[in-house]
């Protein structure tokens, strides 16, 4: 599916260095996180179409996050916030584009 697809280029930056990048490269393993969470029963709080904001520093764990709840809850109204501190550390700025084309926001 072209959306996994994408969804690996969003994080490959942040994730090159740890070796997870192959596992999230692997249209199956976002396959079976959306099945899990949905298995699971998954909910964001609120009502439907309340917004939600997720702050992102471009590194691994806010990436990764941006991902998955694209993933799982495509329809859900997310905003994605990052300050910047002027002192990010190299592909932050990358990671933090990959994000954005991924989902689409700014």
């Amino acid at each position: 599916m072209t959306t996994e697809k994408n969804a690996m280029n969003a994080v490959a930056i942040p994730l090159a260095a740890s070796g997870l990048e192959d596992d999230l490269s692997n249209a199956p393993t976002l396959a079976r996180i959306r099945s899990t969470a949905r298995l699971m029963g998954y909910r964001l709080p609120g009502k439907p179409g309340d917004r939600h904001v997720l702050g992102t520093s471009g590194g691994m764990d806010s990436s990764c996050l941006a991902v998955v709840l694209a993933v799982v809850f495509p329809g859900a109204n997310i905003e994605y916030l990052h300050t910047d501190t002027l002192e990010e550390v190299s592909g932050t700025e990358e990671s933090l584009e990959a994000i954005e084309a991924f989902t689409g926001k700014t």
